[in-house]
């Protein structure tokens, strides 16, 4: 029969929730990098960013349009699950990894 090729799909909203998990998944791996790459102090740490194009590839986005990547990005931000600011000049996240 038909059974062995299920497809999962997935609504809007557990779409999005993917989304931010995978968001708080790249975040994480970026404060961990820079904190074992620095062993101690905390000079680069502070200045963490990751750049959106990186960010619209782990999430599967539209590279040429960040509009998406942003508001998802602003709403993980507000559901506090990142502690991060948006940098539109230089199209990156910075990350403030004392909370995170």
């Amino acid at each position: 029969g038909g059974d062995d090729d299920v497809v999962w799909t997935l609504n809007e909203a557990q779409l999005e929730k993917l989304r931010m998990l995978s968001v708080v998944t790249v975040v994480r791996g970026q404060i961990e990098q820079a904190s074992s790459s620095r062993g101690e102090g905390n000079g680069g740490i502070n200045m963490l960013s990751i750049p959106y194009s990186r960010l619209a590839s782990e999430l599967h986005l539209p590279q040429d349009d960040l509009r998406q990547l942003e508001d998802l990005l602003i709403q993980c931000i507000y559901s506090n699950l990142i502690s991060a600011k948006l940098d539109q000049s230089s199209k990156s996240m910075r990350i403030e990894p004392h909370v995170a």
